[in-house]
């Protein structure tokens, strides 16, 4: 997996990462647009054959896009992390 900044502004940051399946960066996107103060996310695969991946973050200038990324897949570590421990307990019946 590699990341790359491509573009980076106060407010936005476009990103391009290589060997990433599109639905992991689906996922950062919609935990960042659960945020109030994200207004924009999307991620993109330009070409189903290339192993590169697009993602786009805009907020409201009160976070920056390193924060809010960083915040995001935090609460996507803290949601796995509580799957997982639903699973064991799952599987412990």
């Amino acid at each position: 997996m590699e990341m790359k900044i491509l573009e980076k502004g106060n407010n936005s940051m476009l990103l391009e990462f290589k060997d990433v399946d599109v639905g992991f960066c689906y996922a950062i996107v919609k935990q960042l647009l659960a945020d109030k103060r994200i207004l924009n996310a999307w991620a993109n695969k330009p070409h189903p054959l290339e192993p590169i991946t697009k993602m786009y973050i805009l907020t409201d200038g009160t976070i920056t896009p390193k924060n809010a990324l960083q915040e995001a897949l935090n609460k996507i570590e803290n949601s796995l992390q509580e799957l997982k421990q639903e699973f064991i307990k799952a599987l412990s019946k």
